[in-house]
């Protein structure tokens, strides 16, 4: 009903307490944060393992002795650091910085729509608070990545410019490089869109390059240091992660990148239509800077087939962003008190019916108990630990072991030395990997089972994984491999076991509560 109230009351309540409006939102967000499933992605525990080698001085490594950067997010690792020096939980930590990020992020939105765009107090409340109902969106934020920071870095990074604070923002932007790769290409859209901008106004060439050089030199100034610490540190340019997941463009990927972002649009609508809207209304240039930004997420997206991860995460980081490009264009398109109304009544309509299709909605259980959450790719991250406790009595410092889910199990055994056969954490697979998993990563089955030779892997993937082994071997990974069905896990986990360390690892786990089945036949 308020809606209905008259503008100028309306107005003056909110202008003259534009306080309660962030406390609305701030509200509805912690509303959303109660009720969205907690759920950690198994890459979160990667960054952890790092983070954990790094405070027990074996140094930035996943494991000791090997440098190889098999995370993406270097500040993000870095900063997990903190809580191991004070014996808190990293996911928790992890959690709780992102959920703020988020928050902050809509925060962020709201405030630049008033402030820098010059929209008024309801709207930006109303576009916001409903964006912020996007279920993805903190389904995102609370897997234990960085992906809620990396979010409150890309709106804030707009609001400078919008604020014409251009050199704080090429800092900002920089810091986004540490956080994501794909980040690289930020701050160069965004001087681009700046220096046209500057023409179009009638400065001349070198003034305009200029003015994007005030974005430029800072950002510059970041990547340029990560860069030279990451040559003297782990003898590469790029981190590892990106030659692991490179490949040659294929029409499968691009057909379900397509997807991808369709369903994206579906369940985000309607605010990726509204952003894009905003380029046909006369928006100012940093606006077009958000949408080139916008663009450029959903070009990373078409060639790698999407992403694996729950909550649409590589555009899921853009809600706040297309907050504000919405809050501006719907400020444009309803002018009127009558034309506001019914917009807002089609915007919350629209809202209800796609979050009402929305099952994921519930309350959030087993934060605190990691025996309790369950991760969002089928699989329950109690069963890994189970693993890692069923095999620890077996294993030594010299036992390599090789998880396909290398997170999680990887973090329970701190002091085992992991083999990454996908090539997140392994150098040689990522550059010479003869298989291609679509949205995983690389491979190389006869490097793995005939030169690393670890003492145990353990697959998700069931029958189909072994006959990829079985074949790139050209059958001699049955010959040194007993295979084993985890009988007690819904998920299919299989163990391939070293025939000379079977003994002593199978009498481990009869000691637990895992229940095993001989696989005798190797599959076709």
């Amino acid at each position: 009903m308020a809606l209905w109230i008259s503008e100028p009351l309306r107005s003056n309540w909110l202008d003259r307490y534009p306080s309660l409006a962030d406390l609305a939102l701030l509200t509805v967000c912690i509303v959303c944060f109660l009720h969205v499933p907690v759920s950690l992605i198994d890459d979160a525990f990667i960054a952890y393992r790092y983070a954990a080698n790094l405070v027990n001085g074996s140094g930035l490594v996943f494991t000791a002795g090997q440098r190889v950067e098999g995370f993406s997010d270097l500040s993000w690792t870095l900063l997990m650091g903190v809580p191991m020096l004070f014996h808190i939980r990293p996911e928790l930590f992890a959690i709780g910085v992102a959920a703020s990020s988020a928050t902050a992020a809509l925060l962020v939105a709201r405030r630049t729509a008033v402030s820098g765009l010059g929209v008024s107090h309801l709207t930006s409340l109303v576009v916001v608070g409903l964006a912020a109902l996007n279920c993805d969106f903190w389904i995102m934020t609370t897997n234990g990545i960085e992906s809620g920071l990396y979010s409150l870095v890309l709106v804030t990074s707009l609001a400078l410019i919008i604020l014409n604070r251009r050199s704080w923002s090429g800092l900002m932007l920089g810091f986004a490089t540490t956080l994501r790769p794909e980040a690289l290409a930020l701050a160069p859209i965004a001087a681009l869109c700046i220096g046209v901008s500057s023409l179009r106004r009638g400065d001349r060439g070198i003034a305009s390059i200029k003015t994007g050089f005030t974005v430029l030199l800072p950002w510059a100034l970041i990547v340029l240091t990560v860069l030279a610490w990451r040559h003297a540190y782990y003898g590469a340019w790029v981190p590892n992660t990106v030659m692991a997941k490179a490949h040659p463009l294929r029409t499968s990927d691009l057909t379900e990148g397509i997807a991808y972002v369709i369903r994206f649009a579906v369940r985000s609508a309607p605010w990726l239509l509204v952003s894009f809207s905003a380029a046909l209304i006369n928006a100012p240039a940093a606006l077009l800077i958000g949408l080139g930004w916008l663009l450029l997420q959903i070009v990373i997206v078409l060639p790698n087939g999407g992403d694996w991860m729950p909550g649409y995460r590589l555009l899921s980081v853009c809600v706040p962003l297309m907050a504000v490009m919405s809050a501006f264009a719907i400020e444009h398109l309803f002018a009127t008190r009558r034309l506001r109304v019914y917009g807002f009544a089609a915007l919350l309509l629209t809202c209800c019916v796609v979050q009402a299709h929305n099952r994921r909605w519930t309350f959030s259980k087993g934060i605190l108990n990691r025996h309790t959450r369950v991760e969002m790719v089928g699989i329950d991250e109690n069963s890994f630990i189970q693993l890692a406790d069923a095999l620890k009595p077996a294993l030594t410092p010299g036992d390599l072991v090789s998880p396909e889910v290398l997170g999680i199990f990887s973090y329970m055994l701190p002091g085992i030395p992991m083999h990454d056969w996908l090539g997140l954490a392994d150098e040689h697979v990522a550059h010479h990997g003869t298989v291609y998993l679509p949205m995983y990563g690389k491979a190389e089955p006869s490097y793995s089972v005939e030169v690393v030779a670890p003492a145990v892997f353990l697959l998700i993937r069931g029958d189909n994984t072994v006959r990829m082994f079985q074949h790139d071997t050209a059958g001699r990974f049955w010959t040194r491999y007993d295979c084993w069905r985890v009988a007690s896990k819904s998920e299919g986990v299989i163990l391939a076991i070293r025939r000379d360390r079977a003994q002593e690892i199978l009498a481990a786990i009869r000691q637990s509560a895992l229940q095993i089945e001989p696989m005798t036949i190797a599959p076709n």
